[in-house]
């Protein structure tokens, strides 16, 4: 299962229906497909996926987290930075 079809399946079991054109791009924040309690999860979920490594402060949810292609490539990210570990 690929990283994009995770953050998918998560959506979708928040009970949010996807229109039959959603594609990695499509808008989620934007186009109001999430709802506020569902954007709550989905940052707690992507908590998890990053072990915990989000700051909240440094997080343009509008722009990092609007599309699965944005979500997934935060996630990627945080996770290569967190095996960097801290820079000096």
């Amino acid at each position: 299962m690929t990283r994009e079809h995770e953050v998918r399946s998560f959506i979708e079991q928040l009970g949010v229906l996807l229109p039959d054109d959603f594609s990695d791009d499509t808008e989620l924040v934007a186009s109001g497909l999430l709802s506020s309690l569902a954007l709550f999860e989905v940052a707690v979920w992507i908590e998890e996926q990053c072990n915990g490594a989000v700051v909240a402060e440094s997080v343009d949810i509008a722009n990092e987290w609007n599309t699965v292609s944005s979500i997934v490539g935060f996630i990627e990210k945080a996770q290569h930075d967190a095996a960097q570990g801290p820079s000096d």
